[in-house]
């Protein structure tokens, strides 16, 4: 009897043992499952559907009929930005004396409506630590939500930005819009930190027909000093407008960490009531803007590169 207790117990601690490493195994490959449709909802095939486009506030923009509501809809025609690439960046600020910066946040996502916006500081280019934000990264991701949630005319793919720290960490830093189409290749810059300044500058932008000598004007840019404000590159009060004209300038071989690349070269200017901001933008067809060469509002420069494209 003794025996068969002991021999009973056993049997219960080996059951017991067994479905903690059975709850082990089903919770590990519960994450997992989860991690992979989670890559599922940002890469699969999109259905390209049929369209006009419209000139709307200076962007050719796709138009679907009223029975096409696929969430994907402005992601089916993408041949550059398309779902699951994700494009990395290498970066650096230069200022009017010549320095070279990166720079550094403290912890907590970065949001126009929190004091945390202004939580970020240079640090010298050739000076990095663990927390140095040392590339950038962007991805269009699947779906229209919230944007569409808040405008129901909302009609751009998702771009999502992400902060790569000198320790590989990725940090979500916000999400914004593309326009991709035969017409054009429109995107708006990341808008965090110091890369808010980008909104007082021509966004990368390129219309077609991609000549030399083709140019056009953009002129929808209004902000507000609430959230655009800032003593490190232009204080001011109220609404100003922004004004940017573009043209393609060149055709020429760029010299990038993927090897050469031909591209269209792309001058603009925004201007607005004080002072204006300069870019020149290099284009490809098959990996987009490759080289941005920002003068900024306090003449101050950055150089965003594109170095990575993952598939």
């Amino acid at each position: 009897m003794i025996h068969q207790t002991k021999h009973h117990c056993r049997i219960i601690g080996e059951k017991i043992i067994s479905k903690k490493i059975t709850m082990k195994y089903l919770t590990i490959l519960a994450t997992l499952l989860l991690f992979l449709s989670g890559c599922k909802d940002d890469c699969f095939e999109v259905v390209e559907h049929e369209y006009d486009l419209a000139l709307e506030d200076g962007i050719y923009v796709e138009k679907f009929a009223q029975d096409v509501t696929d969430e994907n809809r402005y992601n089916g025609n993408n041949k550059i930005y398309e779902l699951c690439k994700k494009f990395i960046y290498d970066y650096y600020y230069e200022d009017t004396d010549g320095n070279q910066f990166l720079i550094e946040r403290e912890k907590g996502n970065i949001t126009l409506d929190d004091d945390e916006f202004q939580k970020w500081f240079f640090v010298p280019k050739d000076d990095q630590n663990k927390r140095t934000i040392v590339q950038l990264q962007t991805k269009v991701r699947s779906g229209l939500d919230p944007f569409i949630d808040n405008d129901p005319t909302y009609n751009q793919s998702i771009f999502k930005f992400y902060d790569i720290h000198k320790n590989g960490k990725s940090i979500e830093r916000g999400e914004t819009g593309l326009i991709e189409n035969e017409m054009n290749v429109w995107t708006h810059p990341s808008r965090h930190g110091l890369f808010a300044m980008l909104e007082f500058a021509p966004f990368p932008y390129i219309q077609a027909p991609y000549e030399i000598g083709n140019s056009w004007v953009w002129d929808y840019v209004n902000i507000n000093s609430d959230n655009w404000s800032d003593s490190r590159w232009l204080e001011f009060e109220g609404e100003i407008n922004i004004i940017s004209t573009y043209e393609i300038t060149d055709i020429k071989m760029v010299d990038t960490k993927l090897g050469e690349i031909e591209c269209y070269e792309i001058t603009g200017t925004a201007t607005n009531p004080y002072g204006e901001a300069k870019l020149v933008a290099y284009f490809n067809s098959e990996y987009g803007f490759v080289k941005l060469n920002y003068t900024n509002i306090n003449l101050s420069k950055m150089v965003i590169e594109l170095v990575e494209i993952e598939e």
